[in-house]
């Protein structure tokens, strides 16, 4: 039977999370609705038994799956090949939905043909101290994605995409690799047309753990990853831009997220070298994202004011408080 909404959920050695994040979709008002696949990637802890139980009590909803570690990218490519429902969603194993806001945002979807919906999404750092993140859009309000520009392009918190829209993009994620949602909120934006906005927040972030992969510690381990999945992008920008604006302002950013990652490394001569070569080899050989990166609000002007000194300020980023990098 299809269902309305897909939900993959990532859930590796997150036992500690789980039980609350799948409480949140057994609302009785939408779980006929939608299918969970709660996919355990190869974790060493009990998330598959408490996926099962779920599974058990809600069989026609919750799909337990395990499978050898694969990475992030591989619970998504599991969840959207299986997929049934008529938009697609991801949900981290730590996360939650809010379920109200879930289940109005569904009563929408029922009647909702765009491509995209954006929604409001909450973020902190546990579930009594939350903050609204906005669409910055009017309530359902509709934009054309090519004529679509903004200074904040929004994270997989926000989205839900039209299961066809994924499929079209023929969309497959990159395995044992981290960060790879970036290459999830952009690849089918070359593929879609229309984003419809709902200030209904649904998505519960829990920001803050040192074991995310957003953690400083995580992000100087993984770089080498992170820079991989900006360097994707480019390439993809450069075969799929089309006069595709959202799609320039989404990899521009990522292009920021790429020099706040070799900006976060240990100050040194060595890496400050690093950056440059990089900026150097951007300019020659992705001008148009080099170039837009500086209208990204904060840290455009930082950017700005690097490139203006040549580059002999760097050694001030020292003074630049650890939160502005996160």
């Amino acid at each position: 039977m299809e269902k309305l909404l897909t939900v993959s959920v990532a859930a590796y050695n997150v036992e500690q999370f789980l039980s609350n994040t799948l409480k949140s979709l057994e609302d009785p008002r939408y779980v006929e609705k939608i299918e969970v696949f709660v996919v355990d990637d190869g974790g060493k802890d009990k998330s598959l038994e408490i996926a099962k139980s779920f599974e058990a009590r809600f069989p026609g909803t919750f799909h337990a799956v395990h499978k050898e570690n694969g990475g992030y990218g591989s619970t998504v490519n599991y969840s959207l090949a299986h997929a049934t429902g008529k938009y697609f969603k991801l949900l981290d194993g730590d996360d939650w939905f809010d379920q109200d806001g879930l289940n109005n945002v569904l009563m929408k979807l029922e009647s909702c043909e765009d491509d995209v919906v954006i929604t409001d999404y909450y973020i902190g750092p546990s579930e009594s101290d939350l903050n609204v993140i906005s669409t910055g859009a009017d309530d359902d309000s509709i934009v054309n994605v090519k004529d679509y520009e903004t200074s904040y392009p929004h994270g997989m918190w926000a989205i839900f995409f039209k299961t066809d829209v994924l499929r079209q993009s023929n969309l497959v994620l990159p395995e044992h690799s981290l960060y790879t949602d970036q290459i999830y909120s952009t690849v089918p934006f070359a593929y879609a047309n229309t984003i419809r906005f709902y200030n209904i927040p649904v998505y519960c972030y829990r920001f803050g753990r040192v074991e995310q992969s957003t953690s400083k510690p995580s992000r100087i381990k993984h770089s080498d990853e992170m820079l991989a999945v900006c360097n994707h992008l480019y390439d993809f920008y450069e075969n799929h831009k089309d006069n595709n604006k959202y799609l320039l302002c989404r990899v521009s950013r990522y292009y920021v997220v790429a020099l706040k990652t070799l900006m976060i490394l240990p100050i040194n001569q060595e890496n400050k070298k690093r950056l440059v070569t990089y900026e150097i080899d951007m300019q020659m050989q992705h001008r148009e994202i080099y170039s837009d990166a500086v209208n990204s609000n904060r840290w455009g002007k930082i950017i700005t004011v690097l490139r203006k000194s040549n580059y002999r300020l760097y050694w001030l980023l020292k003074m630049v408080p650890e939160k502005y990098f996160l």
